[in-house]
């Protein structure tokens, strides 16, 4: 692509706005000169709020599968800058709401007549299942199966679906896992900031599990600062893979405050598996003594049945 990528870029407007992708364009100082309607939808930020400032101060916050900050060092987009070939990857940016959004990025170098890099272009794929989700909120809303602050299903919905799975296992002995998480001295939220801000962490946390889970599983608000989770076919150290994957990425979420500052929350996670011979009484009592071990034991982490571990 020319320079006039960069010198013009509201001309590809119509163009790149009909995309799905997201798309920014930067100049070599890492500047967004351009923001699609997509990139808005996708990371809740709008144009006006992100053209002109950097990538790396304090907007996009990506992360990549450890958790680890890539906008403040050398990430693809800088490094596609520097040697001039393109990249592409999954990661993890940070919506305006606070939650964590799995992307896949592919970056390209905008170069000038003479073949010299002078910006860059990233296009980001929404991966979560946000989106996919929308009519199964809809029909939950109508047969009064979802929780109105965060849109999950609830503890009713949770616990009919349990039972749905549980017999899958005794019938088929299919895996089922289980996750109880709970947002750890979520009270003090609530004390220090008040129950707006609470409300909006239950909503970042809601969706940051929702968004990174497989096709087929069911996160639901559970109670409270609870949250529920059924893995079916998956297998211990899978499910505990990934309960160590939604913790990471919840202790990278983060709320901006309108007066400054920001709050974060930490998740306690209990998993298991259930056996054919579970009921739904013995399955719950069995992940809440692990995720109260968890809380016992320092919070933020994740505690799994020793006896899931061994099958």
């Amino acid at each position: 692509m020319l320079v006039g990528a960069l010198a013009e870029p509201d001309a590809f407007r119509g163009m790149l706005d009909s995309l799905e992708d997201g798309v920014y364009l930067v100049d070599r100082r890492r500047r967004i000169l351009f923001w699609n309607a997509a990139a808005e939808r996708i990371s809740g930020y709008e144009a006006s709020e992100v053209v002109g400032r950097r990538c790396f101060e304090n907007i996009l916050r990506h992360i990549d599968c450890n958790g680890s900050r890539l906008c403040t060092g050398l990430c693809p987009l800088a490094y596609t800058m520097r040697d001039g070939v393109p990249r592409s990857g999954d990661i993890w940016l940070h919506h305006k709401a606070g939650q964590r959004v799995p992307v896949s990025v592919r970056v390209t170098p905008i170069r000038d007549g003479a073949g010299q890099v002078i910006g860059g272009m990233e296009f980001f794929t929404d991966r979560s299942r946000l989106v996919a989700s929308e009519e199964q909120v809809s029909t939950l809303r109508a047969l009064a199966l979802n929780d109105p602050l965060t849109g999950l299903p609830n503890r009713r919905y949770f616990e009919l679906e349990l039972n749905s799975r549980l017999a899958a296992v005794r019938r088929h002995h299919h895996s089922l896992g289980l996750l109880f998480a709970d947002i750890d001295r979520f009270k003090a939220i609530n004390d220090t900031h008040g129950h707006d801000v609470g409300d909006m962490a239950l909503k970042m946390v809601a969706n940051t599990l929702a968004a990174n889970l497989r096709t087929g599983d069911t996160v639901a608000r559970y109670g409270g600062e609870e949250f529920a989770i059924l893995l079916p076919l998956i297998d211990a150290s899978a499910m505990t893979g990934l309960a160590e994957r939604l913790r990471m990425l919840v202790r990278r979420c983060s709320i901006d405050l309108p007066a400054g500052g920001e709050v974060s929350v930490t998740l306690t996670i209990g998993a298991t598996q259930a056996t054919p011979d579970d009921d739904a009484a013995v399955l719950l009592r069995r992940v809440d003594e692990q995720l109260y071990r968890g809380k016992r034991a320092g919070r933020d982490r994740v505690m799994t049945d020793v006896r899931a571990l061994k099958g």
